[in-house]
């Protein structure tokens, strides 16, 4: 093999492993919201379908925000690790890359890099809010009277 061709394999190589580790970060990301869900789900069943003691509720309510929270954070880390895999791919063959910013169709809110990764931090904060609310509400029903 001349150097050509090994650098070729080489870089072929990298391509796929590239695109192979992009495959299960976007598994990960759809992951997520739902590994949220299920979790502040089920402790927002267990609070409220059980008579516990309000400062333990408030307490499992509080973890419920405070993951979320993080989630969110989660969700923003696997997001940039894939761009920065998106950037190799586009480098490898820029003639097949795909643009959807820059792309003639679709319109503005479509077209939007970061869409999905806006809606669900957004939801995911809504759900954090929630369990806080719902936290202080458990511990202090009187502020609410």
């Amino acid at each position: 093999m001349t150097k050509d061709e090994i650098k070729f394999e080489r870089d072929k190589l990298a391509y796929q492993e590239h695109s192979q580790g992009f495959r299960h970060l976007n598994t990960q990301m759809w992951q997520v919201p739902i590994i949220a869900m299920t979790l502040t789900g089920g402790l927002w069943f267990g609070v409220f379908s059980s008579k516990m003691n309000d400062y333990f509720a408030s307490g499992l309510l509080l973890f419920a925000g405070i993951c979320d929270l993080l989630f969110i954070f989660v969700l923003h880390r696997v997001r940039f690790i894939m761009s920065l895999i998106i950037e190799k791919l586009k480098d490898f063959n820029p003639e097949y890359a795909i643009d959807p910013i820059n792309s003639a169709k679709g319109n503005k809110l479509i077209k939007m890099e970061l869409l999905v990764i806006n809606v669900f931090s957004f939801m995911l904060l809504l759900a954090s809010a929630f369990s806080f609310f719902a936290a202080v509400y458990k511990t202090w029903p009187w502020l609410f009277n």
